[in-house]
C-alpha cells in the first residue's frame, strides 16, 4: 500500500495544531510603573546595629514617594537599608521573589507585610496604635520611625540600639514580637489566565479566566477578524463589564485568524507590593507599598485558531499483472514462480559446518596446550 506525501504532511499538521492547543502560560497583569520623586513624610532618626557589627548606626526615616505612570502617587517604605534611593529612578511593580536588593527580605517577606498591615499609615489612628503596641503615645514621626526600623529588622537583620525614644522602641518591639505571624503576598490586581490560547477555526477558543481584586472589569476583543466574537461559557456574547472568575471564550469564524482579549479596571496597588528599580546596572533602593492606592490597571491575552487540514485516504498502489511464461518442452523446464532458495540453503549449511569445524579445532588446541 502506498501512502501519499500529501496525506503524511496533513497528518503532521493536525498533530502540531493539537499540540499547540495544550500550550499556555499564566498571564501576568501589565506591570505598574513609576518614578521615585523623593522623600515625603519624615520620621524620627533611628539607631540600630547592623548584622555582623557591634557599632551603632544612625539613619533618617521617611516615607518614599513614587509617582505612577498613570498619574497617581503612592507612599512606600524602604526594604534595603544598604542601598541608596536614587531620585528620578524608574521603578516597576513586582513579586516578592524578584527582590533584587541586599539582606534577608526573601526569607522574611510575610513578616514585613504584617508590619505594614498593622502600623502607620494603614493604621491612621495613632492613639489606637499606641494602645495596641504599648507605646503610650505615638506621633506620626515616631510611628514611621518604629515601623521602618522593624522592617529593617526583617529585611536586613538590623537590631534596635540604645538611644531611640521610648515610643519608637515599644512600637518596634511590638511589630517584631510574637504578635507578628505574617501576612501572605498580595496578588496583582488584574490578570487574564492563561496568557495564550489556541484552537480550531469555527469552534470556541478558551477559556481565559478573569482574575481581579475588584468586582468590575471591562473586557473587549481587539484586532479580531470579521465573525469573531467574545462570549461566555454558554456562547452568549459579552459586551462591557464582567466579574472576577468569568471565563472568556472566542467564537471563531471558519477561517484561520488571531485576536487579543483586553481587560481594564480600577484596582488598588495593594499594601505590601514590591517596587524595584528597572536598571540593574544602576541599582537603587527597593521599596514596598506602605498603603494601597486605587489606580487604573490593564491586562491582555492572545488567541489564535487554525483550519484543521483534511487527511486524504491512503491511495492503493497498482500491482503489475504477471507476464505469461512460455510453455516448456516435455515438462522438463518449469517456470520459476518463487524465490530460488536451494543455493541459499546449501551456502548456509556450508557456513555452519565450517564454523563447527573451527570450534572443534580451537578446543583441541586448548586441550593440547593444557596437557
Amino acid at each position: 500500500m502506498r501512502i501519499s506525501t500529501r496525506g503524511v504532511l496533513a497528518t503532521l499538521a493536525v498533530v502540531a495544531t493539537a499540540s499547540m492547543s495544550l500550550l499556555g502560560g499564566t498571564a501576568v497583569a501589565a506591570p505598574v510603573k513609576g518614578t521615585y520623586e523623593g522623600k515625603t513624610v519624615a520620621g524620627e532618626s533611628v539607631k540600630y546595629i547592623k548584622t555582623g557589627s557591634d557599632k551603632t548606626s544612625t539613619s533618617e526615616t521617611h516615607l518614599f514617594g513614587v509617582k505612577l505612570e498613570t498619574g497617581e502617587k503612592i507612599d512606600t517604605y524602604c526594604i534595603d537599608v544598604e542601598t541608596r534611593a536614587k531620585k528620578g529612578a524608574d521603578y516597576i511593580e513586582d513579586d516578592w521573589k524578584n527582590y533584587p536588593g541586599e539582606g534577608n527580605f526573601k526569607a522574611n517577606p510575610k513578616k514585613v507585610a504584617w508590619i505594614l498591615h498593622n502600623s502607620y499609615p494603614v493604621k491612621t489612628d495613632l492613639a489606637a496604635l499606641a494602645l495596641t503596641s504599648g507605646a503610650g503615645t505615638l506621633s506620626k514621626e515616631q510611628a514611621i520611625a518604629g515601623t521602618q526600623l522593624a522592617i529593617w529588622h526583617f529585611s536586613n537583620g538590623a537590631k534596635i540600639a540604645d538611644g531611640n525614644s521610648a515610643p519608637v522602641t515599644k512600637l518596634y518591639n511590638f511589630l517584631t514580637g510574637p504578635a507578628n505571624t505574617g501576612v501572605e503576598e498580595p496578588k496583582p490586581s488584574l490578570e487574564l489566565n492563561p496568557a495564550t490560547a489556541t484552537g480550531e477555526a469555527g469552534k470556541l477558543v478558551g477559556p481565559i479566566e478573569v482574575k481581579s481584586s475588584v468586582d468590575k472589569v471591562t473586557v473587549a476583543l481587539k484586532d479580531a477578524p470579521a465573525g469573531a466574537k467574545l462570549v461566555d461559557e454558554a456562547g452568549v456574547e459579552i459586551k462591557g463589564d464582567v466579574t472576577n472568575g468569568t471565563k472568556l471564550f472566542i467564537q471563531t469564524p471558519a477561517e484561520a485568524g488571531e485576536a487579543t482579549i483586553t481587560a481594564k479596571a480600577e484596582a488598588p496597588v495593594a499594601t505590601g507590593r514590591l517596587f524595584r528599580g528597572t536598571d540593574p546596572k544602576n541599582p537603587t533602593q527597593t521599596f514596598i507599598v506602605a498603603k494601597g492606592e486605587k489606580i487604573k490597571v490593564n491586562a491582555s491575552a492572545k488567541a489564535s485558531w487554525t483550519v484543521t487540514p483534511v487527511t486524504p485516504s491512503p491511495t492503493p498502489s497498482e500491482t503489475p499483472a504477471p507476464s505469461p511464461s512460455a510453455p516448456g518442452e516435455g515438462g522438463k523446464d518449469l517456470p520459476v514462480t518463487g524465490s530460488n532458495t536451494t543455493g541459499i540453503l546449501v551456502g548456509s549449511a556450508v557456513l555452519i559446518a565450517a564454523g563447527a569445524a573451527l570450534v572443534l579445532v580451537a578446543r583441541r588446541r586448548r586441550a593440547a596446550s593444557q596437557a
